[in-house]
């Protein structure tokens, strides 16, 4: 199963609605607990990561921040890539017309 990163911001549909009908929710706080705020009825609850991440269905709207770390990955990635090309075409021997000579 793929990680998944939250970010402070990110709104989440979770597997069950809350009793005032919605079911998203948006994250305040990341840590080794989540603190999310509902957006139906702004009730605020608690819960530990491991009941965070097994109760969210799905991530609705990414947050700002969220959006900026995965395009500096994105652009980091890109940049690693055209790099390792650029030190194989530099590191690859060149052709030559009538091989080694000897003197």
């Amino acid at each position: 199963m793929a990680f998944v990163r939250y970010y402070v911001g990110d709104v989440v549909k979770m597997k069950k609605s809350h009793p005032c009908g919605s079911a998203e929710w948006e994250v305040k706080r990341i840590g080794t607990d989540f603190t999310i705020v509902c957006r139906g009825c702004g009730h605020q609850v608690m819960l530990s990561r491991s009941k965070f991440e097994k109760a969210v269905k799905k991530i609705v709207i990414r947050s700002a921040e969220a959006e900026a770390a995965e395009a500096a990955k994105k652009e980091a990635a890109s940049q690693a890539k055209v790099a390792a090309q650029a030190d194989v075409s530099v590191s690859s021997p060149a052709n030559t017309a009538g091989g080694d000579t000897v003197d």
